[in-house]
């Protein structure tokens, strides 16, 4: 598929994905109250905002970008910790912080500063003309540090969905790495135990786990379990919200039963009892589309650091879709994880914005400097040796 029709049909869905979010977020504003009645006004300012960021990314190229990964993860940290002391608290989590008159969440941004600077540590070790055990072993240590400082910092937060946002991006970047399969058995084996001595706190030494992790940690664990007995209003209400759709919907502003995070986490059921069954299938063959879309991109970059950045974006796009979905239909824990695109958010609508600039880049002469310079330098150094 040629790149510039890879790239419109991307705009396409992207445009698709944030109209239905639109109107979804309206109807879900007018289920909850007239307090909640200007948030698709508010999304649209953000879309808008966003829209702006990605153009000013597109001019620059993913080259550039990259550059600055570093300072971006510092500045993300940054803004990660003072969160933790002036940050707004919303629902029992200090996730918010409010500088200039602007709220917003550092936790989102951390993806896009994360994806970065693991994607150019990453391919640096991939030019390596000899890989020895301590060049592997010292790359899984310095991007497990780059990774555990910011799942630490959103941890006591507290959001578990985060969390396992980032540890997902750094398993997934490290197992397309030239890394050697033995180490990915050690780090699941090192995973196991860790869950395994969680588990173990939790059942015999509760006190233990309330002085680490704070009283909040059961609550998570409860919201767990409530899945796996499939209790709780809020899944209940998802549910009879889904299946009362039908299949055509029963149009804007209709939605019989009231659901709590309707326009954020659960604006899936909201969607689908608006649309319907028709609607639903529209949705996810749009979503399918652009994953594949994505996909293909990371298949032709011929840029070693593009195929970590895409894949990077790729797998936090299509996890969100699954988690968010699976989660409305009681097929998955419930999670503070947004729909991409589609739930409210002014934070997480501008990062999903920012991929989608890193994904238009991809493949562009702007991005090809950098990649086409460390192909050189290797092939130079093969013909050294």
């Amino acid at each position: 598929m040629k790149m510039k029709n890879n790239n419109l049909l991307i705009i396409t869905c992207f445009l698709f994905m944030i109209s239905i979010g639109i109107l979804s977020i309206y109807s879900a504003s007018i289920l909850i109250g007239s307090s909640y009645s200007n948030l698709y006004i508010k999304q649209i300012t953000s879309i808008i905002t966003g829209i702006i960021i990605m153009i000013i990314l597109i001019i620059i190229g993913n080259e550039r970008i990259l550059k600055y990964s570093t300072i971006a993860y510092i500045i993300s940290i940054f803004l990660l910790i003072i969160t933790l002391f002036i940050g707004k608290e919303i629902n029992g989590s200090k996730c918010w912080l409010t500088l200039g008159g602007i709220t917003f969440q550092p936790s989102e941004f951390m993806k896009v500063s994360l994806i970065l600077l693991l994607s150019a540590v990453i391919e640096k070790f991939h030019f390596k003309n000899k890989k020895k055990l301590k060049d592997e072993l010292k790359l899984i240590l310095i991007t497990f540090i780059i990774t555990i400082i910011p799942s630490f910092l959103v941890f006591i937060e507290p959001d578990t969905g985060s969390v396992i946002m980032y540890i997902l991006i750094w398993l997934t970047l490290l197992f397309i790495s030239p890394l050697r399969n033995r180490w990915f058995i050690i780090l699941l084996t090192f995973i196991t135990l860790i869950f395994t001595t969680f588990i173990i706190t939790y059942i015999f030494y509760q006190d233990t786990l309330v002085n680490i992790f704070g009283s909040s940690i059961f609550y998570r664990i409860d919201r767990i379990l409530n899945w796996q007995i499939s209790e709780g209003m809020q899944l209940e209400n998802s549910l009879i919200s889904i299946g009362t759709g039908g299949f055509t919907g029963l149009g804007l502003t209709n939605t019989p039963i009231y659901i709590p995070e309707a326009y954020s986490d659960f604006i899936f059921p909201v969607y689908a009892n608006n649309f319907g069954f028709i609607g639903v299938i529209c949705l996810i063959s749009v979503l399918i589309i652009f994953n594949l879309l994505t996909l293909n991109k990371i298949i032709n970059t011929s840029k070693t650091v593009e195929k970590y950045l895409i894949t990077g974006v790729t797998i936090t796009l299509i996890f969100s879709q699954i988690q968010n979905i699976s989660m409305t239909l009681g097929l998955l824990p419930i999670m503070g994880i947004p729909l991409p695109y589609i739930s409210y958010g002014g934070s997480s609508i501008i990062t999903y914005i920012i991929f989608i600039a890193l994904i238009i880049n991809t493949n562009r002469k702007k991005s090809h400097t950098l990649s086409k310079q460390l192909n050189t330098k290797n092939k130079d150094n093969i013909i050294k040796t």
